[in-house]
């Protein structure tokens, strides 16, 4: 007969973690719930010492042999945890044996305590690992990360619980609303009349594991439900609506959305973009600039007279310049000396 295994292993950290590791495998804190107290008496002690203080005690010398000085959020152990479905029939004994010693060959690390807990719903075995190795510690590159945990998940089955003829825990996938409401039904159908139990009781008692349940009562897992999507119903299928575009004001370099917004308060001006005179430029008085042209000046047609206005050729004229008049020479006799006036 074949059973599923399981294999855990975690970080143990701080300065006091493996004494209050060693009194929770060894029982010497206050009664949990989940322990049954009768059968603490059945629980195996496969290596290290009786008592949680002993434990401690040898973690310290193994560190200060090796000159070992760790900072109060160390890794100072790893535990594994070996464990077993409740109905299994093979020999815990002999197989949590057989755990312990493959932890000791895999990792190469001292092993300060391996206890075989018999009081819980699943017989389980803690072994505690001291991650001393080449005089320094090394428990997160003994714990690794995914592909080092998997790569020992592997050598574990192949030597041990192959050997016990154990299966492989294959991962679980969760079942969907309708899934679980049909299993629930199959359970209740076959509860339902052999028991003392309503049917709301028993609804509650089913939000555990389902397919757990279904293999213990020998139940077969119901197949799954296929949707055959038509093309009809593809194209009346609600959809989301279109969002209406946002306007907004694109930000050039060098200009603010204000100043796009108002462009009659830009202080600069630039001629490319066509912006107007800032209010600082407007109030400059600037020197006009004579152009010759023809020897003339340029008049502008605003202050043309009327008269210059060319019917014939539908266009203002130069106007003709006036010809100063000559003034009148006289000559004057003062004094006897001769003068020139106008």
């Amino acid at each position: 007969m074949r059973h599923e295994f399981l294999l855990r292993i975690k970080k143990l950290k701080g300065k006091n973690i493996i004494e209050v590791s060693a009194k929770h495998n060894l029982r010497e804190l206050p009664r949990e719930s989940h322990i049954f107290p009768e059968r603490t008496k059945d629980n195996l002690i496969l290596l290290g010492g009786s008592c949680a203080r002993d434990v401690a005690r040898q973690a310290k010398i193994m560190m200060t042999e090796a000159n070992i000085k760790m900072r109060s959020d160390g890794v100072y152990g790893v535990e594994l945890l070996f464990s077993l479905p409740p109905d299994s029939k093979v020999d815990l004994r002999s197989y949590f044996e057989q755990c312990t010693e493959w932890a000791k060959l895999y990792y190469k690390v001292p092993i300060l305590s391996s206890v075989v807990h018999l009081d819980e719903s699943s017989p389980h075995c803690h072994v505690v690992l001291l991650p001393l190795k080449d005089s320094r510690m090394c428990g997160s590159d003994l714990v690794g990360y995914k592909q080092s945990i998997c790569d020992a998940f592997n050598a574990f089955y192949e030597s041990v619980p192959k050997v016990f003829g154990l299966a492989r825990v294959s991962s679980k996938s969760r079942l969907s609303a309708d899934m679980k409401a049909r299993c629930i039904d199959l359970v209740i159908a076959r509860l339902l009349p052999e028991s003392s139990f309503n049917e709301f009781f028993l609804r509650l008692l089913l939000e555990g594991d389902l397919e757990s349940l279904l293999r213990y009562l020998k139940i077969p897992m119901p197949f799954k439900k296929l949707k055959h999507k038509t093309f009809a119903g593809l194209m009346t299928k609600k959809v989301k609506p279109n969002k209406e575009p946002k306007l907004f004001w694109a930000k050039h370099i060098g200009f603010d959305v204000d100043d796009l917004v108002s462009k009659s308060e830009k202080i600069e001006t630039l001629s490319c973009v066509g912006f107007p005179d800032s209010p600082k430029t407007q109030n400059i008085e600037v020197e006009p600039m004579l152009v010759k042209e023809s020897s003339e000046t340029r008049e502008r047609e605003s202050e043309r007279l009327s008269q210059h206005w060319s019917e014939e050729l539908g266009e203002f004229v130069t106007a003709p310049k006036p010809v100063p008049l000559k003034p009148k020479i006289r000559i004057v006799e003062r004094s006897g000396m001769l003068f020139v006036s106008t």
